[in-house]
């Protein structure tokens, strides 16, 4: 502000009339400020000792530069790998004919639901503690739309984000590769947590609609 250590300044402000505060809202207050010190960041220069103070692993200044280059560039890659793999799966997902079933469906956009619930009402639990979802219904009501308008909005992603699984699945079903059951029970434990139910009911369900066959090749 052009002020040295020890000098003071009037300052005029102007609160507008919507200001958070109603007790400055559309005041105009005069504000006199004084300069206590003025400090300078001080940057350590860029040496071997910097280098060694960062990390045991580094003797000198070029040793640091040279790991840094070689992260950047292997997250580069991998962020290059990723976006080409996700690029040819979208690929193969969008034209390959499979017929995905009603309850698998069904089920993930209940699952998004659920954790839409799970986000928007931290604590809108009900007597026997599941997701209390009737203050998102009425507020929904209130815009002329109801929970099947939304879901039927995220009808296609779901769909193609369990196309794009199953394509994956079965990929590497042929590959021989499963899912321990420590984890197969590690993902229904998170379904279970999103929803809200006990592990055995998640488990049951998915059971019932084939998602836990699904997800022993879903990696």
């Amino acid at each position: 502000v052009g002020l040295k250590a020890g000098e003071e300044k009037v300052i005029d402000k102007q609160y507008a009339a919507d200001f958070e505060h109603k007790e400055l809202a559309g005041r105009s207050v005069r504000l006199k400020v004084k300069v206590g010190a003025v400090k300078e960041k001080q940057i350590p220069p860029l040496n071997d000792e910097l280098a060694q103070d960062i990390s045991d692993k580094y003797q000198t200044l070029d040793d640091l530069k040279k790991d840094i280059r070689e992260r950047l560039e292997g997250y580069a890659k991998n962020r290059i790998r990723e976006h080409s793999i996700s690029q040819v799966l979208d690929k193969v997902a969008e034209t390959a004919k499979i017929t995905l079933p009603r309850s698998m469906v069904e089920h993930e956009l209940e699952d998004q639901w659920q954790s839409f619930l799970a986000r928007v009402l931290p604590r809108g639990r009900g007597d026997e503690g599941e997701l209390d979802e009737t203050p998102v219904l009425r507020q929904l009501e209130k815009d002329g739309r109801s929970k099947q308008d939304v879901l039927n909005e995220w009808r296609a992603a779901a769909e193609k984000k369990i196309r794009l699984q199953l394509v994956v699945s079965e990929m590497v079903k042929k590959e021989g590769i499963t899912l321990e059951d420590k984890e197969l029970d590690s993902r229904v434990q998170q379904a279970a947590e999103a929803q809200n139910v006990s592990f055995e009911q998640a488990k049951e369900a998915m059971t019932r609609n084939r998602y836990l066959e699904f997800l022993q090749y879903d990696l």
